[in-house]
């Protein structure tokens, strides 16, 4: 979320995520500075394609940090 002041500068929040990959399955999560959950992603199974999963995850990170997609939550992310 960024907020843009009266003085022209710009107050952005950061987030961190984690993404977890174990031997069968990556789980995701996203938090604000204040350590609450933004964003959770659906547990999935990866097969064994581990990357391409990890990379699934960044991508629906993005489409929420957008605003866009099948997980949109306005106002918690910044939008492009």
């Amino acid at each position: 979320m960024i907020n843009k002041q009266k003085n022209g500068t710009i107050d952005s929040e950061k987030f961190y995520a984690g993404i977890d990959a174990g031997s069968v399955s990556l789980n995701c999560i996203v938090i604000n500075q204040k350590k609450e959950i933004v964003f959770e992603a659906p547990y999935g199974r990866h097969i064994g394609r581990v990357n391409e999963g990890v990379l699934s995850r960044v991508f629906m990170i993005d489409l929420v940090r957008r605003g866009s997609g099948p997980y949109p939550l306005p106002g918690t992310m910044e939008k492009s």
